[in-house]
């Protein structure tokens, strides 16, 4: 091979190489608003508030027992969303602006109640009275909620007048 061969060997494989190198940086032209971008839907009985987890927790245990739909499992659909509810109390109470105490408290009532809902195949009187009890912490939090809210707004009355 000559020189001038070799030379034009070296210029074509950088040019291969700087080509490569500049598509990478590039991408394949997909642009994605998060790195962290999962495509999956969010459950129908996913509550919007901790009203609505409230109100939903007590349609699913007042319908334990009186709807034959179950799983493959054969555990009630019920019964699932139920367990699904408890579990994501403390992600929908943190999305409030409750404060780290009253969060604390929602979480621990939700985690007892989730514990006990683990090993249970079905809700004991027990249970479905502490679940009540937590449908009542998530409304009184809810209240929290609305009265500072209220505040926020006649503190900003004045201002607008």
């Amino acid at each position: 091979m000559s020189e001038l061969e070799t030379m034009r060997y070296r210029i074509a494989s950088a040019a291969v190489l700087v080509a490569c190198l500049f598509g990478c940086l590039l991408g394949c032209g997909e642009s994605k608003s998060s790195l962290h971008e999962i495509d999956h839907t969010t459950p129908a009985h996913w509550p919007v508030d901790l009203n609505d987890a409230a109100e939903k927790m007590r349609i699913r245990l007042s319908n334990l027992g009186t709807l034959d739909s179950t799983h493959n499992d054969g555990v009630s659909v019920d019964l699932k969303e139920l367990r699904d509810l408890v579990g994501w109390i403390p992600e929908v109470a943190a999305d409030t602006d409750l404060t780290e105490q009253q969060w604390n408290k929602v979480y621990e009532a939700s985690e007892v109640a989730r514990k006990q809902m683990q090993k249970a195949s079905q809700v004991s009187p027990d249970l479905a009275q502490q679940i009540e009890s937590l449908c009542n912490l998530l409304e009184e939090s809810q209240k929290l909620l609305v009265v500072h809210d209220d505040k926020a707004i006649s503190f900003s009355d004045p201002i607008t007048k």
